[in-house]
């Protein structure tokens, strides 16, 4: 394109600098033409009034003249035309009379008449005629009258006149010759010019289309390519700065992809989930958590279903018109997320330094857990009040009764007391569990860890509760791996072991089998616990270790429990550096199992 336009430039140059020659050259010609002229008009002027001089004698007195002298005077004439070529020299008397002709008789000069008539009353005339058809060659004619005084007091008397004429074909012959000369030298000039275009628009396109190319390689992201001339014009100083350009764009998008990959590197460790959003709702950025939140694992994937009328798709539309139309930040929550999420959604315009909104940022702050243990602590003080409330009330009822009246009967206040017993110990119990989980929670109970024998203090622990289970006929099955020695807290680790084989006993049904096993697994040791009870449903799985949770509320109060013992549990195993779980292998019953970290043979010296 730089070399079309260069080009045009030249062709441009080029027709100024022929029509400048062609000006001059007509206006030199002309200069000349009219300079030629100019001499050829003097000239015959003074030969015109030469022979006039020549002539007047013979029109004072012709009788005077001797034949010599006569032939004298028409030789000097005709000489005239001699000196001057394509003359032609014509003598009248006073009556218009010819009496000398140097040209041809029948060749008579158009404008004579005209001319003669003039001269003939004393007036010096001159004409040029231009080359046409009417008057053929282009020419000069003059006419001068001849003048005597014949007398002292008498004036000047027009005795004839001289007629000249002369062609100007030499004229045209001359400026004919220039003109060829001077049409050479153009075309000569012309071609010099050509080749001198076409080597400076060399000079000057090839660079340029140079930095030209570079600068697309530039416009399409290609930084390397350099256009560095060692030339000391202006091009060169051109190619420089845009090579000094080219590095500093290179340094410049350097840092911004330094500062991008920081910021995505922000984003993607950040625990919030970010969407920006453009003015026309085009995805600027987002990250990973956000479309997570979403259910959206790709940005693409996030860009397909932006037009969906799903929750929380159409929700994310309705905030991002409100931003737009109001220009307000706010914050709302969102349920019904993906994974059964609860995000808090808070979201702001984007402004440009005009405050003109650009676009709309969007902040995903996951509440889920904490949205879960506000639930619990509902549940929480719901659990804790109405298991306070159901002892209290036995407890203010049977006092009612016994003060009442029915203390004075021995029988009945005694069951009405033992009653309140029951009921206070159950109270104490859950308090008792309610401190245990605090203390617990705050880390103010310390475990004083040790070495002991797993296996042998899960022996003792059966043998206690096998009294309990052979009451209702249940069999107990050890499965004890032998000298299993862990690192950890013996009454803490035996109140586990109790708590989950008692939770067996008691919601097994009679004529049952309770298998207990022991076993090593790499560095911990794993002990199960597995009924044939009537199981645990997948739903409530995840949720059986919080605290005051029950499958079956009123079985479970009739069996006694709080439904803080497997909380108890949860805690204990945690702090002790183990997990806890249900199993989900057995098809009947439950498989409630826990680790201990094992102590090491270096432990062990």
């Amino acid at each position: 394109m730089f070399k079309k336009i260069v080009w045009q430039l030249m062709f441009s140059y080029l027709l100024v600098i022929i029509f400048s020659m062609l000006l001059v050259g007509v206006i030199s010609f002309r200069s000349v033409e009219s300079y030629f002229i100019n001499s050829l008009e003097t000239s015959l002027s003074y030969d015109v009034r030469l022979v006039a001089r020549l002539w007047e004698k013979h029109f004072l007195d012709p009788s005077s003249l001797s034949p010599r002298e006569k032939r004298t005077v028409k030789m000097l004439t005709e000489g005239l035309t001699w000196q001057s070529a394509n003359s032609r020299i014509t003598v009248f008397d006073g009556k218009g009379k010819v009496l000398m002709d140097t040209g041809h008789l029948g060749e008579i000069p158009p404008e004579r008449s005209e001319l003669l008539d003039k001269a003939l009353y004393g007036q010096e005339t001159s004409q040029v005629f231009r080359s046409s058809p009417a008057i053929g060659v282009a020419r000069i004619s003059l006419c001068c009258p001849v003048k005597i005084v014949r007398g002292s007091y008498s004036g000047e008397e027009v005795v004839g006149a001289v007629f000249a004429t002369t062609s100007l074909v030499y004229v045209r012959e001359i400026l004919s010759g220039m003109t060829r000369e001077y049409g050479a030298g153009v075309i000569f000039s012309i071609i010099i010019l050509a080749v001198f275009s076409a080597f400076l628009s060399s000079f000057i396109a090839n660079p340029i289309r140079s930095i030209t190319k570079a600068a697309e390689k530039m416009a399409s992201g290609d930084l390397t390519t350099s256009v560095k001339m060692n030339r000391g014009d202006e091009i060169g100083e051109l190619s420089r700065q845009f090579d000094n350009m080219r590095i500093r764009l290179q340094s410049t998008l350097r840092e911004l992809l330094d500062e991008e990959k920081k910021l995505q590197d922000v984003l993607s460790h950040m625990s919030d989930g970010v969407i920006v959003f453009n003015a026309e709702r085009n995805i600027m950025m987002v990250n990973s958590v956000a479309c997570n939140f979403l259910g959206c694992f790709t940005l693409e994937g996030l860009k397909d279903n932006m037009d969906s009328d799903s929750l929380p798709f159409s929700r994310l539309r309705e905030l991002f018109e409100n931003v737009i139309s109001t220009g307000y930040s706010a914050i709302e929550t969102m349920r019904g997320l993906s994974g059964g999420r609860v995000v808090k959604i808070g979201y702001s315009p984007l402004r440009a330094g005009n405050h003109e909104i650009q676009g709309v940022i969007f902040l995903f702050h996951d509440i889920t857990e904490l949205s879960r243990l506000d639930d619990m602590r509902v549940d929480f003080v719901s659990n804790v009040s109405h298991e306070l409330k159901t002892p209290l009330a036995s407890i203010k009822g049977f006092t009612e009764l016994l003060l009442d009246g029915a203390l004075e009967d021995g029988e009945k206040a005694r069951h009405f007391i033992s009653s309140v017993n029951k009921e206070a110990d159950r109270l104490a119990r859950l308090v008792k569990s309610l401190l245990d989980l605090s203390r617990l929670d705050s880390g103010m109970v310390k475990m004083e860890l040790d070495f002991f024998d797993l296996s042998m203090l899960v022996s003792d622990v059966i043998a206690r509760l096998s009294i309990k289970a052979s009451g209702k006929n249940i069999s107990l099955d050890m499965q004890l791996e032998n000298q299993l020695n862990v690192y950890s807290n013996s009454d803490r680790v035996q109140q586990v072991i109790i708590n989950l084989v008692d939770n067996a006993i008691r919601y097994s049904p009679s004529d049952s089998k309770i298998t207990v096993k022991l076993f090593s697994d790499d560095d911990f040791a794993e002990f199960h616990v597995i009924d044939e009870g009537p199981g645990i449903p997948l739903e409530d799985r995840l949720r059986i270790f919080e605290r005051f949770y029950r499958i079956d509320k009123a079985r479970s109060r009739e069996q006694g429990g709080s439904g803080l013992g497997l909380a108890i549990v949860k805690q204990i195993v945690e702090t002790l550096g183990g997990r806890v779980w249900i199993a989900d292998e057995t098809e009947h019953g439950c498989d409630f199992a826990f680790t201990l970290p094992k102590a090491g043979s270096d432990d062990l010296i």
